[in-house]
């Protein structure tokens, strides 16, 4: 679509001087042994423990191991100075609680633990708290013992992953009781679909034959997404078919569990993108009655953000929007962060809820673009619902009018990306969180800032910062390097104030304020840090 887009914003930001010292969610002496590992990617949740108690969640790729049954070990040594063996058992699945509105997290010391017959699990957090609050659901990747049988260890190799694990809390996220693991596959032995907690891939004998037993080969899930609506709870993740290679061509799934129950499947309408090419993470959002689900597709060679809803009270019978796509042509990619390319996972984020003036429910998108020079910057885009495609472009829906690239404050030598984006309080304020690397600058810097539409333009106001420049801790995957792929906005409860609710908001971040010594355990100052701001 050129320089121009048919659904675009005005992307302004500037850098400040502002800013609190974050809380350590992780790293802090009093939090177990996370002071020597690694604790990155966080997600967040708010849940109660009773009436009275809100509890903060968040939830991490964790690390730290228990000294007298470690589970990954880093002996010296390997091509970089670090080496890595992984066991049967490994468990990234940790996280962090606050009873105090994030002003100070306790620690979790017990990682979920992967149940009889799973291996490990493998990160990429997602959380979702139900609507009372009681019960929050935490997801990650996994990989069963099919892909993992022996005691191990897996040398200086990420492990093969085949399915998914979610965890439930009944007191608000304080404490993960129960756990089950799911894949989707292939049986060995007869070719024939095999989906669930325990797939089973026996045939019996037939007369005068011998029974055949299989394994199900379950296909490698790339992300985690989480939504609850009532008593029911949705996961969407990339299916990326048997092993760990992941093209656009593999879909994505939505799975579902009923009666405040652990007991995922597939919902019968499976794949909300038709036959689109898909990449990264999925993001599952609950408004009302309907189920939306946001990811970049592949179209014309070009990654958009592109939406599909489902209407919930259908039940069993419903069935996907058609997909449109909700904003102009994102970045799709690493980032180069002074002479390091850094890995990163998606490059938008959306929420559902009113407008400013509350007269419309909308959509609205932030996503990271490129200038013509290279540059990262966020746009956002406004989109009125139910979604409804444009009768001048068609596959995009009727979305917020073109104002222009960039903006005249935004700061031409630094790079914008990893957007977070969420609405909140009464009237509805919509606040975004990204990343800022100056130029040339190993450090990334968190910022916010208001999203507002005024006189017909839509504006990502002036950037706040909310954490400082951190110096580099990652570690290397292949070419790439590490710290986190992704972080979160979680709206805190309103505050009162006469007829109006003012929002109030925590982010948790990856953070290394310690710099970056290895210490033998990877990146082990990398840890996640949490700012609470109002308005």
């Amino acid at each position: 679509m050129g320089g121009k887009s048919a659904i675009g914003v005005v992307s302004v930001a500037v850098l400040c001087g502002c800013g609190d010292p974050p809380v350590e969610v992780t790293g802090d002496p009093t939090q177990g042994d996370t002071r020597y590992y690694e604790q990155a990617e966080a997600v967040a949740s708010l849940g109660k423990s009773d009436e009275l108690t809100e509890v903060v969640t968040v939830a991490f790729n964790d690390r730290t191991q228990d000294p007298d049954d470690p589970k990954i070990t880093y002996p010296d040594g390997g091509p970089s100075g670090i080496h890595r063996n992984l066991y049967h058992g490994a468990s990234l699945m940790g996280w962090s609680y606050s009873v105090d509105n994030g002003a100070h997290f306790t620690y979790s010391e017990h990682r979920v633990s992967p149940p009889n017959g799973w291996a490990v699990i493998w990160g990429d957090p997602s959380l979702a708290a139900s609507p009372s609050g009681f019960n929050v659901y935490f997801a990650n990747l996994a990989g069963s013992d099919v892909v993992f049988n022996s005691d191990g260890p897996i040398v200086d190799a990420s492990p093969t992953l085949d399915g998914f694990c979610v965890a439930k809390s009944i007191n608000g996220g304080i404490d993960f009781q129960d756990v089950k693991c799911f894949k989707k596959g292939v049986c060995s032995n007869t070719g024939n679909p095999c989906t669930g907690d325990f797939p089973q891939c026996f045939v019996p004998a037939p007369i005068g034959g011998t029974p055949s037993f299989g394994t199900c080969n379950g296909a490698f899930y790339d992300g985690t997404s989480l939504a609850t609506w009532g008593s029911d709870v949705f996961f969407a993740a990339k299916n990326c078919g048997p092993g760990m290679g992941c093209v656009g061509d593999n879909p994505f799934d939505v799975w579902r569990a009923t009666g405040n129950t652990l007991d995922f499947s597939p919902l019968p309408d499976l794949h909300p993108f038709d036959n689109l090419a898909t990449w990264n993470h999925p993001r599952l959002k609950v408004h009302g009655n309907r189920l939306y689900v946001v990811g970049t597709t592949e179209q014309g060679g070009f990654f958009w953000p592109t939406a599909a809803s489902l209407d919930l009270t259908q039940g069993e019978a419903a069935t996907w929007s058609p997909p449109l796509r909700i904003g102009a042509n994102l970045y799709f990619g690493d980032v180069n962060i002074g002479d390091k390319v850094l890995r990163l996972a998606n490059q938008f984020s959306y929420d559902v809820g009113q407008s400013e003036n509350g007269e419309q429910t909308q959509l609205r998108v932030a996503y990271t673009r490129a200038t013509g020079g290279g540059r990262l910057f966020i746009e956002y885009s406004v989109c009125a619902l139910p979604l409804i495609e444009s009768p001048d472009l068609p596959g995009f829906a009727q979305c917020s009018n073109e104002t222009g690239w960039g903006g005249p404050n935004r700061n031409p030598n630094a790079d914008e990306f990893s957007p977070e984006l969420r609405v909140s309080g009464t009237p509805p304020r919509w606040r975004a969180i990204w990343k800022v690397n100056p130029s040339g600058v190993g450090a990334v810097a968190v910022y916010r800032g208001n999203l507002i539409t005024s006189g017909g333009v839509n504006l990502l106001g002036a950037g706040q910062l909310v954490a400082p420049q951190q110096p580099c801790a990652f570690h290397i995957q292949g070419n790439q390097y590490y710290w986190g792929d992704y972080d979160d906005l979680l709206p805190l409860t309103p505050t009162p104030t006469g007829f109006q609710e003012a929002p109030h908001w925590l982010t948790p971040f990856t953070q290394n304020f310690d710099g970056c010594p290895f210490a033998g355990e990877w990146t082990a100052a990398m840890h996640v840090g949490a700012v609470t701001f109002d308005g």
